[in-house]
């Protein structure tokens, strides 16, 4: 990590440590002050995913971290867990019980969960009730542990699909997305269209590019931002009556597609896609 970026912060901008995945806490919070970034999403440190069971190893103790972050300028912006809205496991809700016990140490405001469920169809009337069930328990976990930190929904999977999309918003109580703009796009979906649909729910925003060209694990390659066909000016464009305490998050999926180059050398280029939008 040798590299310097100078670019103003014109929005607040954050990175998601997919894209780091060897670097310590330490590393990464060294590689956000450089990049000029406001705040870091926290997904996997030192080669592998951050979950409950390597707390204690990956993360210094809540008091330091708090002082680190502190000491870089940075806050923490999402923590990233496995968890599923639609079709999860038995043991997730606790799971969840554990991420926001140190997420509200870290005074860190959101839990990332997947959508879960698929893109080809809406979910089922027992899928719907049992989710229904499941956000009404974490509400009362968060009321009765006093978790100040809440969850957010990527638009990973069922929610990659406008149409399910409308259905599982108008079928469930209120819930926050993070949206995942190029999961949307590159479902063929219109992106204004689906901005007007969770504009006021959407707390967080992933990014990235890609071209038309099959990998290894998916029917494109994603590639450095504004090398590849992804829409940047119409999404730049979208954003700007946005909430203004949503952070634009760069999610470069190296440690799922380790052929990618290091985050070190895609950085600048999704600085500079960024530095205009408002």
């Amino acid at each position: 990590m040798t590299a310097e970026f100078t670019i103003p912060i014109t929005l607040p901008r954050c990175y998601s440590t997919l894209g780091s995945s060897l670097f310590t806490w330490d590393e990464v919070l060294k590689f956000a002050q450089l990049s000029n970034l406001s705040s870091v999403e926290i997904r996997c440190l030192e080669g592998g995913v951050v979950e409950p069971a390597k707390f204690d190893s990956l993360l210094p103790s809540p008091q330091q971290a708090k002082a680190d972050l502190e000491a870089h300028g940075l806050t923490l912006a999402m923590m990233g867990t496995s968890v599923k809205l639609l079709d999860r496991t038995p043991d997730e809700l606790d799971s969840l019980k554990h991420f926001a016990r140190v997420a509200d140490a870290l005074e860190c405001p959101w839990l990332r969960i997947f959508d879960g469920g698929s893109a080809q169809e809406s979910p089922s009337e027992d899928t719907f009730k049992q989710t229904s069930d499941f956000l009404g328990q974490w509400s009362h976990v968060r009321a009765t542990e006093g978790f100040r930190c809440d969850i957010a929904v990527e638009t990973h999977d069922a929610m990659a699909n406008l149409a399910i999309s409308r259905n599982i918003i108008k079928g469930l109580p209120q819930f926050n997305v993070l949206w995942d703009t190029h999961h949307t796009w590159r479902s063929g979906e219109d992106l204004a269209e689906y901005y007007t649909l969770v504009r006021d729910r959407t707390v967080h925003y992933h990014v990235k590019d890609s071209i038309g060209r099959p990998s290894k694990r998916k029917p494109f390659t994603y590639v450095e931002p504004g090398t590849g066909e992804f829409l940047w000016a119409e999404l730049g464009r979208l954003l700007t009556d946005r909430n203004p305490e949503s952070r634009i998050s760069f999610e470069w999926e190296q440690h799922w597609n380790p052929e990618l180059a290091n985050i070190e050398e895609v950085m600048p280029a999704f600085l500079r896609m960024t530095e205009t939008w408002k």
